[in-house]
């Protein structure tokens, strides 16, 4: 079973050549899907290029290989010279989704993918890969989010924004989102009660849901978001967080404050 597994991807976005077209080294492709890291590297896309659920196929291989500079003169951004020396380089190849590749290499899209755009997005990709899977093992953490509703807003702190406030140095471990979250309070926030049954209900919600855990060991390092006070960048809910920042009497204070772009603030707490 795990061979036909295996075999389902050997072919790492390979295609067969036309003409007279030089095949794509397999060490190459190879070496194009680990930078990659098996997703599509357009950028804004992030596409996993492994597995299709709908059609059943957990292992199939969607990746198609895109030449930078086209592996012939006609083709899109060829050049003479170029052309040839780097039909088969790993430099000159972009692991992308059916998609984009054929948006990249359409005649009339052709104008607005130079080979200097391509390059950026492919550098970019490669970069943000190395630098989050260079994060150690054991630096991963659990995320505390505490959200409520403010006049008409939802409050909630994206997973992406808490995950990019954490990069390098720290990672969401899998499983390790826990939301504190009031769920229908039907309670304006100007009423002088609506601050004290948030302060309450997250007192009863860490006990719940982390208390028991760190005291167990089974959580290492909280990183903490508050939910914010307003959508128009007002000054955070700052006694709600000091709040939750306390609540456990073995967290350490010393540790670094993340300041990410827009109305909320991360710490990171270690037991």
């Amino acid at each position: 079973m795990a061979k036909k597994a295996a075999q389902s991807v050997t072919s790492l976005g390979a295609t067969k050549p036309a003409g007279g077209r030089k095949p794509i080294p397999y060490n190459t492709r190879a070496l194009l899907w680990a930078r990659a890291a098996g997703r599509c590297q357009y950028t804004g896309c992030n596409r996993s290029l492994i597995g299709d659920l709908l059609s059943g196929s957990p292992n199939a291989n969607l990746a198609a290989i895109a030449h930078i500079v086209a592996d012939s003169e006609r083709g899109p951004r060829g050049d003479k010279i170029l052309s040839p020396k780097l039909a088969v380089a790993v430099e000159n190849l972009m692991m992308v989704c059916d998609v984009h590749h054929r948006i990249i290499d359409s005649h009339d899209r052709v104008a607005d993918h130079p080979a200097s755009r391509l390059m950026e997005m492919k550098r970019l990709h490669e970069e943000r890969v190395e630098i989050v899977t260079g994060v150690a093992e054991d630096h991963g953490c659990h995320a505390v989010r505490f959200a409520a509703r403010i006049g008409d807003n939802e409050s909630p702190v994206g997973k992406g924004m808490i995950q990019s406030s954490l990069s390098p140095d720290r990672y969401v471990v899998a499983g390790g989102w826990i939301d504190l979250d009031v769920v229908n309070l039907d309670l304006p926030d100007h009423d002088p009660a609506f601050w004290a049954i948030h302060l309450r209900n997250l007192r009863r919600g860490f006990t719940e849901k982390v208390h028991g855990r760190m005291e167990r060991g089974e959580i290492k390092r909280l990183t903490s978001s508050p939910f914010r006070r307003s959508w128009n960048h007002d000054p955070l809910n700052e006694p709600a967080n000091l709040h939750l920042w306390g609540l456990h009497p073995r967290t350490r204070r010393d540790q670094p404050t993340s300041l990410i772009q827009g109305p909320v603030l991360l710490r990171t707490m270690t037991c």
